[in-house]
């Protein structure tokens, strides 16, 4: 390939590099969409505590999650989780001695939790947790809406514990889209000026935006492609001594006319073929030597 269409072979390809960092930079600054994991410990808000239960203070350790527990050993105590996602798990230390909860989730399945320790000595009742806390128990596969979980005492317990719960939030385009649409709804009742799908129309537009960028990127590789294919294609290099000679056509040389001369003048002349000073290859040159 001769030197201009390698320069401009680079830089076509510096332009598409060009415009995939922008398309790059374009895409991350989007916000991340997905499956985000929440960590609520026992004395947050979004827990509600029906009954009697002792304070967290009062049951603390560095095998809790957040450094405690909150507990009750009032039988018809419960504590109500309230979350809005598409899953969700509690977690619980293991004591050395029997303990367990029964967990329910939106009224369904009682789900009894035996949170006693397997390997550890068994100890009296009453004593400090013997394992660090950890996911016990999860339910999957739920509506991205409001759910509860509820914890209370085993048919077969004696107390009720709480250390933690994680939700999962599903924060896919589509369900952003919804609740943006319905948060922008909310906002707009009683104002008929406002558009309430104006906010879906720029998530929307958003995601069209990013679509279109990327097909007009596919296009200008793919024309940048073929164009320099097509380049070295029918480029023919300037060095190439394989050319036919029946295809140069070569005017034979005409001396000048000279005086006449008499034999006597000349001896000899011996004519000879120099290919080494011939600077043309196709014409080769002619040197003459003579002898009075």
């Amino acid at each position: 390939m001769s030197f201009s269409s390698s320069l401009s072979a680079e830089r076509a390809l510096d332009g598409v590099t060009f415009s995939l960092h922008s398309l790059s930079a374009s895409i991350y600054s989007l916000p991340a969409w997905g499956l985000t994991n929440i960590t609520v410990d026992d004395t947050n808000n979004m827990i509600k505590y029906k009954g009697n239960w002792d304070d967290s203070s009062s049951h603390t350790s560095s095998l809790d999650f957040g450094g405690s527990h909150t507990l009750s050993s009032d039988s018809s105590a419960s504590a109500t989780f309230t979350f809005t996602g598409v899953a969700v798990c509690v977690l619980y230390p293991l004591w050395p001695y029997p303990v367990s909860v029964m967990v329910t989730v939106d009224g369904g399945v009682e789900t009894i939790l035996n949170l006693t320790d397997p390997i550890a000595s068994p100890t009296a009742s009453g004593g400090s947790e013997s394992s660090q806390s950890d996911v016990r128990w999860c339910m999957a596969g739920l509506s991205n809406s409001s759910h509860e979980a509820v914890v209370s005492m085993a048919p077969s317990g004696n107390w009720v514990v709480v250390d933690g719960f994680i939700y999962t939030v599903d924060n896919s385009y589509e369900s952003a889209t919804s609740s943006i649409a319905s948060h922008a709804s909310a906002t707009a009742t009683g104002s008929s000026g406002v558009n309430s799908n104006g906010p879906e129309v720029t998530v929307l537009a958003i995601a069209l935006g990013a679509s279109v960028s990327v097909a007009i990127l596919l296009t200008a590789v793919l024309f940048f492609f073929f164009r320099c294919r097509r380049r070295r294609s029918t480029f023919i290099s300037v060095t190439d001594n394989s050319i036919p000679l029946d295809n140069i056509s070569l005017t034979p040389y005409v001396a000048p006319p000279h005086p006449q001369r008499t034999t006597k003048d000349i001896s000899s002349c011996h004519i000879s073929l120099h290919p080494h000073w011939n600077r043309n290859p196709l014409l080769p040159r002619r040197s003459c030597t003579c002898t009075h």
